[in-house]
């Protein structure tokens, strides 16, 4: 299997690894836990830049499970919030199951490590993770403060609990990283090559998963033994570094076909949130929207350009009508603005309103007289008060739009109804 392959397959890894670190890096020693949930203190802004094509719609709570001791049991209380979800993912960046409120049997779910052979009760629904590490990501869903008081008491309701092998809780999850986690950066060989190194160095079964040239593969790459980098020699370093930057090249050009077009906006591929053997898919959407969902319960519908094809500019001003009928969503939809990071990265935009999306919760919108109502972008403030009420701020240069639309209805899932155009209006606000 060619260099080039593996370091597409592993990628992924990479970008996980570096999510997680970022989660740990703020905290004290003592406090860098797996298996303990970490609450997002509120809707994070401009300054974020952890994960990216972060939401405003729900509150964020996540955690690091180690499953090198045994499953962990995930119970969630009845709530009356009336949405929240609770995906979880290997190392491969799989949404290997959903708990969420739209889902029945979601009040427990016992996840399992590749290596467990220990007891299930009977009933217990259960999920095998292809990794010993397992990231669970929970939205809970805000908007107005009975909302937000809905959703605090159940994210910090949801309990983990450790099993031992033997099948029987222990009572105890709070476990240290097994090894020490290493800050991943872009554009650096080494650092991957490190990276993808202790992930392997932690969980040893992880690529064993795999096919067999794969497997082979990544055993050449980064043989047992061989724990560093400058130990490896310099030809060989060069063959992974030239190899590597062709990779990266290809997977942050986001071209493989996998998104579908339609008039402005671009669709999600189908394999989105579960991939299969869609391996550059799979590293793509790492890249611009790692954690992403399935297209069942959510819809990441994205445009860059306005209806004449030039990419939008915050220099212009653009509006958006969102129709009487409101938009294709059976729980809720936003229209979210970014700005892009040199490395494609996408994340919200300062602005004097604290504004980054617009939605169905988006109270105080003036509205038309059809009930249609018209949403205005531009990175210098409108000049009408009806206009400034509607308005989503844009960054001075180029941005780019975001519909999610959670629970999307099947006439959108197949095509038949497609968003609102984003229309120019004018040019050069000032």
């Amino acid at each position: 299997m060619e260099l080039n392959d593996i370091i597409l397959h592993t990628y992924p890894w990479w970008e996980m690894q570096r999510v997680r670190e970022l989660s740990f890096r703020a905290k004290a020693p003592e406090q860098r836990l797996s298996n303990v949930w970490h609450h997002a203190p509120g809707l994070v802004d401009h300054k974020y830049r952890g994960v990216t094509t972060p939401n405003c719609d729900t509150l964020y709570s996540g955690t690091w499970l180690d499953l090198d001791e045994g499953p962990i049991l995930i119970e969630v209380p009845a709530s009356d919030l009336p949405y929240w979800s609770i995906a979880v993912m290997d190392l491969n960046t799989d949404n290997i199951d959903i708990l969420g409120s739209r889902y029945a049997d979601s009040g427990s779910l016992l996840v399992c490590g590749p290596g467990y052979r220990g007891p299930i009760s009977s009933g217990c629904r259960h999920v095998r993770s292809a990794s010993k590490v397992v990231w669970l990501l929970a939205r809970y869903l805000i908007g107005s403060d009975t909302l937000l008081a809905q959703a605090e008491a159940l994210r910090r309701a949801v309990t983990l609990t450790r099993f031992k092998n033997d099948g029987s809780p222990s009572g105890t999850t709070p476990c240290p990283a097994r090894l020490p986690l290493i800050a991943a950066t872009r554009k650096n060989a080494q650092n991957f090559w490190q990276i993808i190194r202790t992930t392997l160095d932690e969980d040893g079964t992880l690529s064993g998963t795999f096919d067999s040239p794969l497997y082979k593969g990544i055993q050449k790459i980064w043989p047992p033994g061989v724990g560093d980098w400058n130990d490896l020699m310099p030809d060989a370093q060069q063959r992974f570094t030239e190899a590597f930057d062709r990779v990266l090249a290809q997977v942050t050009a986001n071209n493989s076909g996998n998104m579908q077009t339609r008039g402005q906006w671009r669709y999600p591929g189908k394999d989105i949130g579960r991939f299969g053997e869609n391996r550059l898919y799979r590293a793509e959407v790492s890249l611009w929207g790692l954690g992403a969902l399935p297209t069942s319960e959510v819809m990441y519908v994205s445009a860059v350009a306005d209806a004449q094809g030039e990419l939008f500019q915050g220099s212009n001003q653009y509006k958006f009508r969102i129709p009487t009928e409101g938009m294709p969503a059976e729980e809720f939809w936003s229209l979210t603005m970014y700005e892009v990071d040199p490395h494609g990265g996408m994340y919200f935009t300062e602005n004097s309103l604290k504004r980054y999306a617009i939605g169905d919760r988006t109270d105080g919108l003036n509205k038309n007289s059809d009930g249609s109502v018209d949403i205005f972008i531009s990175h210098a403030q409108p000049h009408e008060l009806s206009e400034i009420t509607n308005w989503l701020p844009a960054p001075s240069g180029v941005f780019r739009l975001m519909i999610r639309l959670y629970a999307p209805t099947e006439a959108f899932q197949k095509g038949e109804i497609s968003p609102p155009k984003i229309e120019r209006l004018l040019a050069q606000v000032t």
